[in-house]
C-alpha cells in the first residue's frame, strides 16, 4: 500500500509501454501503410492522453507541480495535424484532389508545397514522387503512386 511504501522510505516505480504493432514500413509505401501508420498515431496520442497527461493532472492535483519536468513525453499532436488536420492535412489534399482533375504528380508537389516548413515532413531530394513523414516510431517515405486511385475504390465486402 501507499501508506507501507511511505513508512519504508520505498520508492515505487513502474513503466507504461505502448508496442506500436503493426506499424509499417516497406520498401515501396503506398495509401495502405499511410492509413495503418495514421492509426497508429492516433494510438500513440490515445496512450498519451490516457497515461501521460493524467499524469500531468494528477501531479498539479497532488500539489507537485514542480515535478513536471520528470514526466517525459513528446506529443505527437502535430504528426496527426500533418496527416488530417483540415485544411492543409494530407488526408483533407487527396480529398479535394480525388474530387477535381489532376494526377498523382500534381497530389504530391501540393502536399509537398503545404508542408515543406513541418518539422515531421522531409522531401526526398533525389525522387519526386514522393514524401517523408518523421513518425514517432520511424521515418516513412510514401509514394505517390495510386493514392488518387486507391482512395476512390469501392469497399468490396465479401
Amino acid at each position: 500500500t501507499d501508506a507501507d511504501v511511505k513508512a519504508n522510505n520505498e520508492q515505487r516505480v513502474w513503466v507504461g509501454l505502448l508496442d506500436i504493432f503493426g506499424f509499417e514500413v516497406f520498401k515501396i509505401n503506398s495509401l495502405e501503410q499511410y492509413c495503418i501508420n495514421y492509426t497508429n498515431e492516433r494510438l500513440q496520442q490515445l496512450y498519451i492522453s490516457y497515461v501521460f497527461k493524467a499524469e500531468e493532472e494528477e501531479f498539479k492535483k497532488e500539489g507537485l507541480g514542480d515535478f513536471l519536468f520528470e514526466l517525459n513525453f513528446k506529443d505527437n499532436q502535430p504528426i496527426i495535424d500533418l496527416m488530417d488536420k483540415h485544411p492543409t492535412g494530407i488526408f483533407h489534399l487527396l480529398d479535394e484532389a480525388c474530387s477535381v482533375a489532376g494526377t498523382d504528380d500534381t497530389l504530391v508537389q501540393k502536399i509537398r508545397t503545404a508542408h515543406t516548413k513541418h518539422s515531421n515532413f522531409k522531401i526526398p531530394k533525389l525522387t519526386k514522387d514522393t514524401f517523408i513523414i518523421v513518425h514517432t516510431a520511424k521515418d516513412v517515405e510514401y509514394t505517390i503512386g495510386g493514392f488518387k486511385t486507391k482512395n476512390k475504390g469501392n469497399l468490396l465486402i465479401k
